[in-house]
């Protein structure tokens, strides 16, 4: 029960006052996709742990990944699956997209770490015809079709028992993600720009969704899948070859995806709701000081003699109000980043001693730290899109265009915004190129100075093109 307990508290010392680092998306867009998730049933969700809805029919899977799955039960369990804390596609109903995401890394097999040399050259200058990076491939193939097959099923929600925990999948979804971009970049090297772009839209969707009903370090573990592939998408996009129409067909698609991508609301609610489900399931009074000793290792002395001298009853009483903060601070994540208002979640946290420690950024509290993460990720997306919007305009007009509002224009689309500042992205027509960026984390527009794709510099370049 001590573990229990610990876990609880764990979870929260760990990730903050909007604690663990738990974040899973639900779409939402068109009536064809799945629904995000409700945020004022996520612990009826929970509860459920995503059980099939009663007298739905289940969908019928096709028998060659039935058998695959079959044979992948045979093969050695990866290290992660192996530990019994973690959850495995079994655990999970096959009319749940977690299932055949979990199942994507179970049958993944060994990863030849001498090609990451051949792979990484290939990220730089593109591709380059490898016999041995395409048997690579092939060995993948059946993962990428779990993968379809968990975009397809849709609701991917994580469930959250009792004895479980997140699924340890981060490192080699991120295998499966460098491998899907390398298939379809040699797609495109070899005129295939189709399948390539369908690959790309796989590739981004399952960043996305992978990250729907879990905890918020999956979340980053999925900016990263998508950064791979949306970096590479926009190399795609600007090379000849690419029609006018498939530019199109990629920005509407992306828009699609960025419409029903998950906001950071969604986000803290499921931490809170995962945060209140643990703690009624594991709270032991027997055990409360041991747990909160942990957790104020930290903390000021104040802190660490309120501890040690507080009774089992006021400390029980301290972790239920820490986790109603919880709850209450989720509305404020409605804001964008450039709008938090940091005095009212300071306020809200200083309410509580628990809270209150946990908010220090040092234990990954600072609200902002989680903000600027998730906007990068909105920025990558919609950067992408913006470069569709602009290599649809230059194959229709012969020349890249003045401004973005000539595109919005041309196009009758409303662009995307600058997820860090609300206003356009920065863009500049220059020579026989433009310059494409975000403000970027110091939500400042330094006019696109930066190397692209690197979040650490003044601005967020996507595209510098000469």
């Amino acid at each position: 029960m001590a573990k229990r307990i610990a876990v609880v508290l764990g979870i929260a010392v760990i990730a903050g006052v909007v604690l663990s680092y738990v974040l899973w998306n639900g779409p939402g867009g068109d009536e064809t996709a799945p629904k995000r998730p409700d945020r004022r049933n996520l612990t009826k969700l929970l509860e459920k742990s995503a059980a099939p809805p009663a007298g739905k029919e289940q969908e019928k899977v096709p028998p060659d990944l039935l058998d695959r799955a079959t044979r992948a039960a045979t093969r050695p369990a990866p290290a992660a699956a192996t530990q019994p804390n973690y959850i495995k596609s079994s655990d999970v109903p096959e009319d749940n997209g977690m299932h055949w995401f979990l199942l994507a890394a179970e049958l993944m097999p060994e990863f030849d770490w001498e090609l990451g040399e051949r792979e990484d050259n290939m990220f730089e200058f593109g591709w380059q015809d490898d016999s041995r990076i395409s048997d690579q491939i092939e060995k993948y193939r059946e993962a990428f079709d779990a993968v379809r097959k968990g975009l397809e099923v849709g609701n991917a929600m994580l469930p959250l028992e009792p004895e479980k925990s997140v699924p340890g999948a981060g490192g080699e979804w991120r295998e499966l993600t460098q491998l899907m971009t390398l298939d379809a970049m040699r797609e495109a090297s070899r005129g295939n720009v189709d399948a390539a772009l369908e690959i790309y839209d796989v590739l981004l969707n399952f960043s996305a969704e992978s990250c729907r009903g879990g905890v918020f370090v999956y979340h980053l573990v999925a900016g990263a899948l998508q950064r791979s592939g949306a970096e590479q998408l926009c190399k795609t996009l600007q090379a000849p070859g690419v029609s006018a129409e498939q530019c199109r067909r990629t920005m509407e698609r992306l828009a699609a995806l960025d419409a029903r991508a998950p906001t950071l609301a969604d986000a803290m609610a499921v931490e809170a709701a995962t945060t209140e489900y643990w703690f009624n399931k594991n709270v032991n009074p027997d055990r409360i000081r041991d747990v909160m000793r942990s957790a104020a290792k930290d903390w000021d002395e104040a802190g660490k003699q309120f501890v040690e001298n507080a009774s089992t009853s006021d400390l029980v009483e301290l972790s239920r109000q820490c986790v109603e903060v919880l709850k209450q601070a989720v509305p404020l994540f409605e804001a964008e980043v450039y709008e938090f208002d940091y005095a009212a979640y300071q306020k809200l946290i200083d309410s509580n001693r628990l809270s209150k420690n946990m908010g220090d950024p040092k234990n990954m509290g600072d609200p902002q730290r989680r903000f600027l993460g998730y906007s990068l990720t909105r920025a990558q997306r919609r950067g992408t899109m913006l470069v569709a919007a602009i290599e649809g305009y230059r194959r229709d007009k012969g020349t890249y265009p003045a401004s973005l509002d000539a595109v919005a224009t041309a196009l009758s689309v409303e662009l995307p915004k600058d997820p860090f500042t609300g206003a356009p992205f920065g863009y500049v027509q220059q020579g026989a190129g433009y310059l494409l960026y975000s403000a970027g984390i110091n939500m400042l527009d330094d006019g696109g100075k930066g190397k692209p794709w690197d979040p650490k510099q003044d601005d967020y370049v996507i595209v510098r093109r000469e």
